[in-house]
């Protein structure tokens, strides 16, 4: 769902980074996922490299396959 729309993801363990690039853009899509009731914060330079702000989703057993598959829609 998150290459569908436009975004790239590295690894393949439950930590799921979102890379956003642009550090405003990642402060407004952390704000619109909370707008949905999903808890998560832009990733920053210097935490990550320059020009690669991301959101980094903990996927959890908790999580039901329906809440993730939702996860993107809307954005």
């Amino acid at each position: 769902k998150i290459a569908e729309k436009g975004f790239k993801t590295l690894g393949d363990s439950q930590i799921v980074p979102l890379i956003v690039g642009e550090n405003e853009k990642a402060v407004e899509l952390a704000a619109k996922f909370r707008e949905k009731g999903v808890l998560v914060f832009p990733i920053r330079p210097p935490t990550v490299p320059p020009a690669t702000a991301r959101l980094r989703f903990s996927l959890t057993a908790a999580i039901s396959e329906e809440e993730v598959e939702s996860l993107m829609e809307g954005i």
